[in-house]
Protein backbone atom coordinates (compact mmCIF):
# COMPACT_ATOMS: atom_id res chain seq x y z
CA UNK A 1 0.00 0.00 0.00
CA UNK A 2 1.67 3.24 -0.89
CA UNK A 3 2.09 5.95 1.68
CA UNK A 4 0.57 8.92 1.72
CA UNK A 5 3.40 11.93 1.47
CA UNK A 6 3.67 13.08 4.68
CA UNK A 7 2.91 17.15 5.31
CA UNK A 8 4.38 19.15 8.27
CA UNK A 9 0.93 20.34 9.65
CA UNK A 10 3.20 21.12 12.69
CA UNK A 11 5.03 23.71 11.74
CA UNK A 12 1.60 25.74 10.76
CA UNK A 13 0.25 25.18 13.55
CA UNK A 14 2.99 26.35 15.85
CA UNK A 15 3.03 29.87 13.92
CA UNK A 16 -0.50 29.88 14.39
CA UNK A 17 0.31 29.20 17.90
CA UNK A 18 2.65 31.59 18.00
CA UNK A 19 0.93 34.22 16.88
CA UNK A 20 -2.13 33.80 18.67
CA UNK A 21 -0.38 34.23 22.06
CA UNK A 22 1.56 37.24 21.02
CA UNK A 23 -2.13 38.94 20.75
CA UNK A 24 -3.07 41.57 23.10
CA UNK A 25 -5.24 40.02 25.92
CA UNK A 26 -8.63 41.71 24.71
CA UNK A 27 -8.03 40.38 20.87
CA UNK A 28 -7.45 36.42 22.74
CA UNK A 29 -10.34 36.92 24.83
CA UNK A 30 -12.85 38.75 21.84
CA UNK A 31 -12.11 35.16 19.42
CA UNK A 32 -12.04 33.08 22.22
CA UNK A 33 -15.29 34.69 22.51
CA UNK A 34 -15.84 34.04 19.05
CA UNK A 35 -15.05 30.51 18.56
CA UNK A 36 -17.61 29.88 21.34
CA UNK A 37 -20.24 31.89 20.12
CA UNK A 38 -20.24 30.90 16.28
CA UNK A 39 -20.62 27.34 17.41
CA UNK A 40 -23.29 28.01 20.31
CA UNK A 41 -25.18 30.49 17.07
CA UNK A 42 -24.70 26.96 14.70
CA UNK A 43 -25.69 24.88 16.90
CA UNK A 44 -28.74 27.07 18.16
CA UNK A 45 -29.92 27.49 14.67
CA UNK A 46 -30.29 24.49 13.81
CA UNK A 47 -32.40 23.31 17.34
CA UNK A 48 -34.23 26.97 18.05
CA UNK A 49 -35.74 29.73 16.14
CA UNK A 50 -33.95 32.81 15.42
CA UNK A 51 -36.68 34.54 17.48
CA UNK A 52 -35.72 32.54 20.60
CA UNK A 53 -31.89 32.86 19.79
CA UNK A 54 -32.49 36.83 19.44
CA UNK A 55 -34.11 36.78 22.81
CA UNK A 56 -30.77 35.38 24.21
CA UNK A 57 -28.59 38.57 22.81
CA UNK A 58 -31.10 40.98 24.48
CA UNK A 59 -31.79 39.30 27.72
CA UNK A 60 -28.61 36.85 28.61
CA UNK A 61 -26.06 38.36 26.91
CA UNK A 62 -26.43 41.81 27.91
CA UNK A 63 -26.29 40.74 31.70
CA UNK A 64 -22.75 39.40 31.13
CA UNK A 65 -21.61 42.92 30.27
CA UNK A 66 -17.83 43.01 31.17
CA UNK A 67 -15.25 45.63 32.13
CA UNK A 68 -14.60 46.11 28.37
CA UNK A 69 -15.75 49.22 27.25
CA UNK A 70 -17.79 50.27 24.66
CA UNK A 71 -15.43 51.58 21.99
CA UNK A 72 -15.65 52.25 18.43
CA UNK A 73 -12.04 50.35 18.31
CA UNK A 74 -14.00 47.54 20.74
CA UNK A 75 -16.78 47.00 18.11
CA UNK A 76 -14.02 47.11 15.02
CA UNK A 77 -12.60 44.37 16.96
CA UNK A 78 -15.87 42.16 17.49
CA UNK A 79 -16.07 42.75 13.81
CA UNK A 80 -12.58 41.08 13.10
CA UNK A 81 -12.77 38.58 15.48
CA UNK A 82 -15.48 36.92 14.29
CA UNK A 83 -14.82 37.12 10.76
CA UNK A 84 -10.99 35.48 11.62
CA UNK A 85 -12.42 32.50 13.46
CA UNK A 86 -14.97 31.99 10.55
CA UNK A 87 -11.88 32.33 7.97
CA UNK A 88 -9.93 29.99 10.48
CA UNK A 89 -12.75 27.36 10.99
CA UNK A 90 -15.22 27.29 7.70
CA UNK A 91 -17.77 24.83 8.66
CA UNK A 92 -19.12 27.22 11.49
CA UNK A 93 -19.31 30.51 8.97
CA UNK A 94 -22.46 31.45 7.38
CA UNK A 95 -23.51 35.45 7.81
CA UNK A 96 -26.53 34.63 10.09
CA UNK A 97 -24.13 32.54 12.45
CA UNK A 98 -21.53 35.29 12.06
CA UNK A 99 -24.03 38.06 12.63
CA UNK A 100 -25.35 36.88 15.68
CA UNK A 101 -22.34 35.90 17.16
CA UNK A 102 -21.11 39.61 16.61
CA UNK A 103 -24.52 40.53 18.28
CA UNK A 104 -23.90 38.42 21.25
CA UNK A 105 -20.65 40.08 21.80
CA UNK A 106 -21.82 43.31 21.54
CA UNK A 107 -24.09 42.83 23.35
CA UNK A 108 -21.46 41.93 26.23
CA UNK A 109 -20.27 45.04 25.58
CA UNK A 110 -23.25 46.61 26.02
CA UNK A 111 -23.51 48.08 22.22
CA UNK A 112 -26.79 47.85 20.71
CA UNK A 113 -26.94 46.52 17.40
CA UNK A 114 -29.99 45.30 14.95
CA UNK A 115 -29.48 42.08 12.57
CA UNK A 116 -31.06 42.23 9.14
CA UNK A 117 -32.16 40.21 6.62
CA UNK A 118 -32.39 40.50 2.75
CA UNK A 119 -33.92 38.37 0.29
CA UNK A 120 -31.93 39.00 -3.68
CA UNK A 121 -33.69 41.45 -5.45
CA UNK A 122 -33.44 38.66 -8.63
CA UNK A 123 -36.68 36.85 -8.48
CA UNK A 124 -35.22 33.70 -10.74
CA UNK A 125 -33.54 32.29 -7.28
CA UNK A 126 -34.17 33.16 -3.95
CA UNK A 127 -30.98 33.78 -1.96
CA UNK A 128 -31.17 35.28 1.08
CA UNK A 129 -28.17 37.15 3.64
CA UNK A 130 -27.77 38.31 7.14
CA UNK A 131 -25.86 41.28 8.21
CA UNK A 132 -25.33 42.86 11.80
CA UNK A 133 -25.90 47.49 12.24
CA UNK A 134 -24.48 48.91 14.98
CA UNK A 135 -24.54 52.74 14.99
CA UNK A 136 -26.23 52.75 11.57
CA UNK A 137 -23.01 51.05 10.11
CA UNK A 138 -22.87 47.65 8.88
CA UNK A 139 -20.59 45.74 11.05
CA UNK A 140 -20.66 41.97 9.83
CA UNK A 141 -22.03 40.66 6.09
CA UNK A 142 -21.47 44.19 4.42
CA UNK A 143 -19.57 42.60 1.53
CA UNK A 144 -22.76 41.05 -0.09
CA UNK A 145 -25.17 43.52 1.52
CA UNK A 146 -25.68 45.75 -1.95
CA UNK A 147 -27.13 42.62 -3.87
CA UNK A 148 -30.33 42.28 -1.02
CA UNK A 149 -33.31 44.04 -0.10
CA UNK A 150 -33.66 44.07 3.56
CA UNK A 151 -37.19 42.09 5.19
CA UNK A 152 -38.85 44.56 7.35
CA UNK A 153 -37.18 45.05 10.95
CA UNK A 154 -37.37 41.98 13.32
CA UNK A 155 -34.85 42.56 16.16
CA UNK A 156 -36.35 43.61 18.82
CA UNK A 157 -35.72 47.49 18.00
CA UNK A 158 -39.42 47.79 15.96
CA UNK A 159 -41.34 45.74 17.47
Amino acid sequence: MPSLPKQDWSISTMRIFARFIALPIQDVTFLILSIALLTFSKIGLRLFSLRTLLFFSERVFLRFGGPVPKTQQNTARVAWAVSTVARRVPALANCLAMALAGKYLLAMLGCPSVLEIGVTKDCAQFKAHAWLKTDGKILIGSAERSEYSALPCFDGENK
